[in-house]
């Protein structure tokens, strides 16, 4: 047997891969970054009497002295920046937000900033950072706000502005989502808003009850503002408030809600089917008072049935009233009589056209006669009959002297004989 054939198999042996190599191989791998100290050879080396080389054990101390205090490796993940595009589908706000929160995550200083801002820019983000000004791309408040201006939103401060003028707490939501939603849209504004038009912006979309409380304790500040309204949600009275504005909120929905269902079904439906539903809902009715249900629930339920009897009587009601006015026009047109005819003989009326009496003359069946004026000798002017014409030849009509005369507006008054 050859002599060696004991120190090739055992490092035949040792070559092979052990459980705990496979276990470890098996293991995702995870990037970190190690910052390691000064004095990093020591520590790896280990000590010579140790089995393996490149421990991190610490020497042991010779003649019984305390063990050395050796400072160890730090380790911890790098987390990844985010791109930016610059063609408008990104808001700029949040995204600065976002680099500046890594970034101090990271332990990355202004300086590194400005040396890797240039490679999380892409298309036309990247354009105009190649044709911004060195002086600029040197100090990282100037990058950030030129930046900020060159990529908001068109009209976005507009928008903003009014947004935090309309808008309002909703009833189940809660006050710290309510003030990061407010924060949110005024880091979107131009910086240097005072601090009083920040606060009443928060303050006024508060409901009723808690804006009164927030604004008796006098505040200065959008942070002092969120907090005092934090602290009376969290209070006792608080909790009540919104108990029974959510209680009163939910009573109404469900009582339109069954509101809507009754017109419909009852639009649909005859009178017999009305009757019927009403005598369910009043057995309805009495299977839950025989129930013994108790508390609000209670309450609830019988609020709604009257609200269905009601509606239900109304529209009846309504129908009777159509019904009886149209009876009341057959019975009216029944009942109507012709017109009597005026008598054609009165006492004391004559006609001034056919000088007849008994009417007056725009009852007058002959019609009007035909008058002309005449001037006598004396120039004195009065109207009479084609007829006169015939007896006084001597007096001549109006037109036949003057045929302009009645033409103008003022005509010549009457002067009769």
């Amino acid at each position: 047997m050859n002599p060696n054939s004991k120190e090739t198999e055992g490092l035949w042996r040792s070559s092979r891969k052990k459980k705990g190599d496979q276990e470890s191989e098996a293991r995702p791998f995870v990037t970190t970054r190690v910052d390691f100290a000064e004095d990093i050879d020591q520590v790896i080396a280990g000590t010579p009497g140790s089995g393996r080389q490149g421990g991190t054990v610490p020497p042991e101390p010779e003649d019984g002295g305390q063990v050395a205090e050796v400072a160890m490796a730090r380790t911890f993940s790098r987390l990844k920046y985010r791109k930016f595009k610059g063609d408008g589908w990104e808001d700029v706000d949040e995204w600065l937000s976002e680099l500046d929160a890594m970034a101090a995550a990271n332990q990355e200083d202004e300086a590194i900033k400005l040396r890797f801002f240039q490679g999380l820019l892409k298309k036309e983000a990247l354009q105009w950072y190649k044709e911004e000004s060195d002086n600029v791309k040197q100090k990282w408040d100037l990058l950030s706000v030129s930046s900020w201006r060159a990529f908001r939103e068109v009209g976005g401060e507009a928008r903003t502005l009014g947004k935090l003028s309309k808008i309002r707490m909703e009833l189940e939501e809660s006050v710290r989502r309510y003030g990061q939603w407010v924060r949110s849209l005024i880091h979107k504004l131009s910086p240097g808003i005072a601090n009083s038009i920040q606060v009443e912006w928060y303050v006024a979309g508060l409901p009723e009850w808690m804006g009164l409380q927030v604004r008796q304790t006098r505040l200065q500040t959008l942070p002092e503002a969120m907090e005092a309204a934090q602290n009376y949600e969290n209070s006792k009275q608080s909790i009540l408030q919104y108990r029974k504005a959510g209680k009163t909120f939910r009573r109404l929905r469900k009582i339109r809600r069954n509101r809507d269902s009754s017109s419909e079904s009852s639009g649909s439906s005859s009178k017999d089917c009305l009757e019927t539903g009403d005598s369910s809902s009043e057995e309805d009715r009495s299977r839950q008072k025989a129930s013994g249900s108790k508390g609000y629930r209670k309450e609830k339920e019988r609020t709604i049935v009257r609200v269905k009897e009601e509606s239900v009587s109304e529209k009846r009601m309504i129908k009777d009233l159509v019904n009886s006015i149209e009876e009341l026009k057959v019975q009216m047109a029944e009942e109507k009589k012709a017109r009597k005819a005026l008598p054609s003989v009165r006492n004391n009326v004559w006609c001034t056209n056919c000088g007849k009496a008994g009417h007056y003359n725009r009852e007058c069946p002959h019609g009007a006669t035909k008058r002309v004026q005449f001037v006598d000798k004396e120039g004195s002017v009065f109207f009479a009959e084609p007829a006169y014409e015939e007896e006084e030849m001597e007096m001549l009509p109006v037109y036949h002297v003057n045929p302009a005369y009645g033409r103008g507006r003022m005509m010549q008054p009457v002067i009769r004989p």
